[in-house]
């Protein structure tokens, strides 16, 4: 059962980090309208926040983690090792094609390369490092607590879900009010700020714990998400395609709270209908882009965003810059986790010693 789970997962990310992939690599607008291709490529991160909440509820269920040891030594630097390491090397990666390409010259200064780090990076995704470390930090433990406190009060299972998922969405649709407001009189910082804001994807967090309590029932009704799912499409359809505002999301409007159900419809397929253990070639190599999906997010990061390869505008030209991210991705997760690995052998038998 395990294993079936942990299939079900890397399928899912290699599915969300293709899609973010097909989103940056930037195919011509009309190409996109053709296909509808941003109705499936724009849900890819909202659906890495489901699985990080539905993930992260594992770890705390099958490790009996408290609130306490959440925040103890060992559980902060395991998951804070798999995200700053990773984001580091990258970080010190495009730094060094800052001090080599002539078209960075003005960059060259400490001030920005602090603030490089700080902010997630260069280049598209930049954004999701940053969330990441707050939702460690902040964000879930917020929502142990939350849930938690729901369990002590209300005894039936269902209300109290549902009850947590609208009292996320309720905040979450304030905070986006006060957003818009403030951001009336400071656009430019509040743009800067809501980029790299956790809190917009509170609900997604929020549905990835539900999730791992209620995956069975999920699975046997996924037939009802599907109108929910709906809406998700048409909201797309409406801000990417049609260019319109629907009240409160006007910041990152494509990829907003009305997107919830359908990212989570995505993952209620793929679990559902890959469950069986055994593994063809093509399923392997899915698996291992999954595995290695935050590592290929990190590099397309910078191969977009600072390298700004083109080869050319022809169709297998986009083909080939997603093979380049996903290749060099995977090796940069294996050579990091392996290397990561040594280290950190060495350290503990230094301390033995």
């Amino acid at each position: 059962m395990k294993k079936e789970k942990i299939k079900a997962i890397d399928i899912i990310k290699a599915f969300a980090i293709i899609s973010v992939l097909i989103l940056h690599v930037n195919v011509p607008y009309e190409f996109d309208q053709k296909f509808f291709l941003s109705l499936y490529t724009l849900v890819s991160v909202q659906i890495f926040i489901i699985i990080t909440g539905y993930n992260y509820t594992a770890s705390y269920m099958n490790r009996n983690i408290t609130l306490k040891t959440w925040y103890g030594k060992y559980n902060l630097q395991r998951k804070l090792k798999r995200i700053l390491i990773p984001y580091i090397l990258i970080v010190i990666f495009e730094t060094i094609i800052l001090y080599i390409k002539v078209d960075y010259t003005k960059y060259r200064n400490l001030k920005y390369i602090g603030t490089l780090f700080l902010e997630g990076g260069l280049g598209p995704g930049s954004y999701y490092t940053p969330v990441l470390i707050q939702i460690v930090f902040i964000y879930f433990p917020l929502l142990l607590i939350f849930n938690n406190y729901l369990k002590n009060t209300i005894d039936n299972i269902k209300k109290r879900y549902i009850l947590s998922l609208v009292i996320t969405i309720v905040f979450e649709i304030i905070y986006e009010i006060i957003i818009n407001y403030i951001g009336k009189d400071y656009n430019e910082f509040i743009q800067e700020f809501y980029r790299i804001s956790a809190f917009r994807y509170l609900p997604f967090l929020q549905l990835g714990i539900i999730l791992y309590y209620n995956k069975k029932e999920m699975l046997n009704k996924i037939s009802y998400m599907l109108p929910f799912s709906i809406v998700g499409v048409i909201y797309i359809y409406l801000t990417y395609y049609k260019d319109k505002v629907i009240y409160p999301f006007y910041y990152w409007k494509p990829v907003a709270l009305p997107t919830l159900f359908y990212a989570l419809f995505f993952i209620l397929i793929i679990m559902r209908y890959f469950r069986k253990t055994e593994q063809n070639f093509l399923e392997k190599v899915v698996i291992i882009i999954g595995r290695a999906s935050y590592h290929i997010c990190l590099f397309q990061m910078a191969y977009f965003g600072v390298l700004k390869l083109r080869l050319s505008t022809t169709w297998y030209s986009y083909i080939i810059h997603i093979l380049i991210c996903l290749i060099v991705g995977v090796i940069f997760y294996y050579i990091e986790s392996k290397v990561t690995r040594v280290v950190s052998v060495k350290k503990a038998l230094w301390k033995h010693i």
